[in-house]
């Protein structure tokens, strides 16, 4: 007795559907063949197949270190001219930077120097500012050191005014480092001026002045879009 071959390939599939339609109806072979159908979509698809959404790119992380200077700042009505452009500066750049960079937090960039026991003059040692972006898990650091400030009242008393119209000037120089070469691989300035009644505004807004100029330019640098 001979044995009947059975098809092979979708006609011996669609012969058993045929078949089952007679035995239990329409609505049963509709659904099987459905699920015949969806099987072989999923079938078809290649495993592992990458995703269309592209992760983003990583973005540098940015630390502010706290600014320098050479010859010491006195604080002024409340006002710590270092910490006051080290915040501005910080704050400045996340502004500019979003979406581009991620700024270490100015507190955490505090905390590392604390662990250091860093010293204003360790800015100019390349080797601590490295030990500090590891620290505080920066892929870059932004130097700033204030090279000029003076403040005082329009008479020419320069010092602490003890009333009347104030006004004053700064000079800030703006750095970037980076950790991986070891070294420093920018430099830009920039100044400012401003008068008031108001002394603590004064000083605010000179500096204020002094860093905006240097934003941009330095944003360029730490997203690689400049030199």
């Amino acid at each position: 007795m001979t044995r009947r071959a059975h098809g092979t390939g979708w006609l011996s599939s669609l012969g058993r559907v045929q078949r089952f339609c007679r035995t239990r109806g329409p609505r049963r072979a509709v659904g099987w063949i459905a699920v015949g159908v969806l099987s072989a979509v999923f079938a078809a698809l290649p495993i592992g197949a990458p995703s269309h959404a592209a992760a983003a790119p990583a973005v540098p992380a940015v630390g502010v270190v706290e600014f320098y200077n050479p010859w010491p700042v006195p604080a002024l009505v409340g006002v710590f001219p270092d910490e006051f452009a080290t915040n501005d500066l910080s704050a400045a750049l996340a502004r500019a930077g979003a979406g581009q960079i991620a700024m270490v937090p100015p507190r955490a960039m505090r905390q590392a120097e604390s662990a250091l026991r860093w010293h204003g003059s360790d800015v100019l040692t390349y080797a601590r500012l490295t030990d500090l972006a590891q620290r505080a898990h920066a892929d870059l650091l932004v130097v700033g050191w204030i090279k000029l400030f003076a403040v005082g009242s329009d008479d020419g008393d320069r010092g602490i005014p003890s009333g009347g119209m104030f006004s004053g000037t700064a000079t800030v120089i703006v750095q970037v480092f980076d950790p991986a070469q070891g070294r420093l691989v920018w430099e830009t300035s920039g100044s400012g001026q401003s008068q008031g009644f108001v002394l603590s505004i004064v000083i605010q807004d000179i500096l204020h002045r002094a860093i905006a100029p240097t934003v941009q330019p330095a944003l360029s640098v730490l997203t690689g879009s400049g030199t």
